[in-house]
Formats: C-alpha cells, structure tokens, sequence
C-alpha cells in the first residue's frame, strides 16, 4: 500500500474506529478459523525468496512475468522505487539505481567475460539454476518500461488467479461498495475465505464501505486450523 494512502487510512474518525474496534473484539470471540485454499504461488507475497524454490522454475517465472505485463509494470511498481539509487525487495537492501541496475544486467548477460563480480555472480546463479533465459527475457521485458507504456504480453501464460489478486491489491482507483462486494465474491470463488474475512474486518481500505458483514461472514467456510491467508490483517 502506497505510504500516502496508508497515512490518509489511519486517520479514520474516532466513532468509526471505535465501532470497528467493538466488531473485531466481537468476532475474534468466537475463536473461528476461515478455510485458505493454498495458490500455488502464495510464497511470492508471504515467502523468503531467498530460499524459494518455486519462483527459481523457469515455467513459474514465466508465467509470473507475463501476468505482471498483463496488469502492468508500472501499475506494481511505484515510480520512486525506479527513481531510487537503492530499493528493498523483500527486507533485501539493493544498492543500486533500478534502471541502471537492469540496464548492466541485459548488457553483461551475453558477454563472454564478464568484470564486474555483482554481474558475474549473478548470471552465473541463475546458469547454476537453469532459468537464465527467462530472467533475461524479463531484465528485458522490464528494460521496455522507460521506452514504453504497455508491454505486449502472451495470454496463454497469464494465470488469472495471480491476476484477479493483484488487481485487488493494487487498485488505484476509488473502491466503492459494489468493487468491494466483488473483491469478497473473488476471494470466495477461489476458496479463499480467510482473505474474504480479513476484508470484512481487518483491512484498513475496507473500513468504510457499507456492507453487511454480520451476514456475509456467515457464507464463509470454516476450519480447524489456520493455515495464512494471502490478505492479512493490516490493522495492527
């Protein structure tokens, strides 16, 4: 969530916070787990990506980029995250500009000899790995942005599971009631009831909208233990 937004959502009026706080006590009274189904991709938001297996398969990374280039690059990464002369992905510190950075990477990947050791190391871990041609198909596709808006992507490989999620997650336009009402049906198709739950009561960009959650908590499966949930509870 964009910092901005963030700070405009903490600053919810007191009676309203004071209702929700009363709700929240209220249902987590009743001690109930909310059935998660496991996307296959679930490590990309809640993982450590160092030790991810599942991203390193060249099949998944394809199908990662060319469902990012189906919603967008620019739309998931913010402009001052390209701009930056260092950036985190996932707690790790790169001290590097992005644009320069992806730049070096698609210019050293077909060099025989390579001189600088962050490159050199780097294509040599994804040769260790096999998936060096996809990670340069995407520096590539990734490269396109500062040239171009709209990257053409192949729908074959989108996955729309991932796509409907991050659509969710990053919208920015304004979310009325009736997208909020479709983001809970969305997380219920895909059996997802314990993001559903979190978006009932404990994400702050649904606070307001004017929805009956007593009754809809009740279409939501329930089980015995809690397994994660792709939305978390962002009100703590």
């Amino acid at each position: 969530m964009r910092m901005e937004k963030m700070k405009r959502l903490i600053y919810v009026t007191g009676f309203l916070t004071l209702m929700i706080s009363c709700t929240l006590k209220l249902n987590q009274e009743k001690n109930l787990n909310y059935k998660e189904t496991q996307v296959s991709f679930f490590d990309l938001a809640h993982g450590d990506w160092t030790t991810n297996k599942w991203i390193r398969i060249p099949a998944n990374l394809k199908m990662v980029n060319e469902t990012f280039k189906c919603i967008g690059y620019l739309n998931l990464i913010p402009c001052e995250f390209m701009k930056s002369n260092d950036f985190f992905i996932r707690d790790i510190c790169i001290n590097k500009n992005f644009y320069d950075l992806f730049d070096s990477l698609e210019i050293t990947y077909s060099l025989d000899t390579i001189h600088s050791k962050y490159y050199r190391e780097f294509w040599n871990r994804r040769r260790k790995e096999e998936n060096e041609s996809i990670i340069y198909e995407i520096v590539k596709d990734v490269n396109l942005i500062k040239k171009q808006k709209i990257i053409m992507y192949d729908p074959y490989f989108v996955n729309d599971t991932l796509y409907d999620l991050l659509q969710i997650q990053f919208r920015y336009d304004t979310l009325t009631n009736d997208l909020a009402k479709e983001d809970f049906d969305v997380l219920k198709k895909y059996g997802l009831h314990e993001s559903a739950y979190n978006l009932l009561y404990e994400r702050y960009d649904y606070y307001d909208i004017n929805w009956n959650r007593d009754s809809l908590v009740e279409t939501l499966d329930t089980v015995t233990n809690y397994v994660g949930a792709w939305f978390e509870d962002n009100t703590k």
